[in-house]
């Protein structure tokens, strides 16, 4: 196939002669190579940045330990937090009067962490006394139904008093084979006795990583069929924009069809600005996304620097380019001077930039 024919690249590099061509033989062949085009590196640019982002698998795979009081006991009064939380929409809350110790024990199904490969215990902790003392000790117990593999540890050094305190636990060097209870005990010295609040959140292991999209072809297919959906669309919704605008200030000339293949070519910068952020991805680093990340890390770090180059050709680039290109493509459409051609092509293309915003909202994308 010779691309050159169906002026794809020429509306890049020379779009008054490329678009002048396509106005006195307008097709719109050229412009589903644009899409194939598109689409195969769009697909290839998320399946890449899926697969050097490392999800970490947790159990429960959501917040389902914190978010109800069923296998909860305590040595106070257990309530639903509604208020205050940091995963999901609720944490657990218990509150003792007049004492200098708060217990909370979670009881669970006998889990296998080392079959399932988990390595970590995530969990938030949040104190309150009335008398605003610090707590004297802080114990986390993991139990199981043989005592002696049980184990304990104390994370009192870790804790923020009175604010959220998000914590972190190895046990990969423990064979838990029937892990099925976890209990948080607070300590004050006996001579500090008030009214104590413990509030528990984010309770769930992990420690095995992921990657986000697997490199696999049903879903590089499935991501290349859905920036071809994504192109269509974008191509029906700018075309009504033009039709609603030129409609009103070009009443008596009838050039739909040759618009429409003309707005089609509009895109072509997508290929390029494609292209480069997929180079771009290939200059990155894995990094390992966790339940508590750290956006401090040098990985972090090297995404965070190019995020804004990338957002850019992703979207700003395409939007500035694209709306240059269609006021060539109407100077030539209509027979307007080149002001009032781009004055009026940067208004349809805004007003199709936000139709399209409209409609993908309706249809849930």
């Amino acid at each position: 196939m010779n691309l050159k024919q169906y002026n794809i690249f020429k509306v890049l590099y020379s779009p008054i002669k490329g678009f002048k061509e396509i106005t006195e033989n307008p097709t719109t062949t050229g412009v589903i190579i644009i899409m194939v085009l598109s689409s195969l590196l769009l697909a290839g640019l998320r399946m890449s940045i899926g697969t050097k982002m490392l999800v970490e698998n947790t159990f429960p795979a959501d917040e389902a330990w914190t978010e109800s009081i069923d296998g909860w006991s305590s040595n106070g009064n257990l309530t639903v937090e509604q208020t205050d939380s940091i995963m999901g929409n609720y944490s657990i809350r218990c509150f003792v009067q007049n004492s200098s110790v708060i217990q909370m024990k979670k009881t669970i199904e006998p889990l296998n962490c080392s079959e399932k490969g988990l390595k970590k215990l995530y969990f938030s902790v949040k104190l309150n006394h009335t008398n605003n003392v610090p707590p004297a000790e802080a114990t986390l117990r993991l139990l199981s139904p043989d005592e002696n593999k049980s184990f304990e540890t104390s994370f009192i050094n870790l804790l923020n008093f009175t604010t959220w305190s998000n914590l972190s636990l190895s046990v990969s060097t423990q064979s838990w084979e029937k892990l099925n209870c976890l209990e948080f005990q607070i300590e004050w010295p006996q001579n500090q006795t008030a009214d104590l609040t413990l509030l528990v959140d984010g309770l769930l292991f992990g420690g095995t990583f992921s990657p986000e999209i697997s490199a696999t072809a049903g879903n590089y297919v499935n991501l290349f069929l859905y920036s071809v959906f994504m192109f269509i669309i974008s191509w029906a919704v700018y075309f009504l924009a033009f039709v609603l605008i030129f409609k009103v200030i070009a009443s008596g000339q009838k050039r739909e069809k040759t618009l429409f293949a003309a707005l089609g070519y509009s895109f072509a910068p997508l290929i390029v600005c494609y292209l480069v952020c997929l180079v771009l991805t290939f200059t990155l680093p894995t990094i390992e996304i966790t339940v508590i990340s750290r956006l401090e890390t040098a990985g972090f770090q090297q995404w965070r620097s190019l995020y804004p180059v990338i957002y850019a050709l992703l979207y700003f680039v395409p939007l500035l380019w694209g709306m240059n290109l269609c006021g060539v493509a109407v100077h030539f459409i209509y027979d307007f001077s080149w002001g009032k051609a781009l004055f009026y092509s940067y208004g349809a293309y805004l007003l199709g930039f936000f139709l399209q915003g409209i409609v993908l909202l309706l249809i849930g994308f």
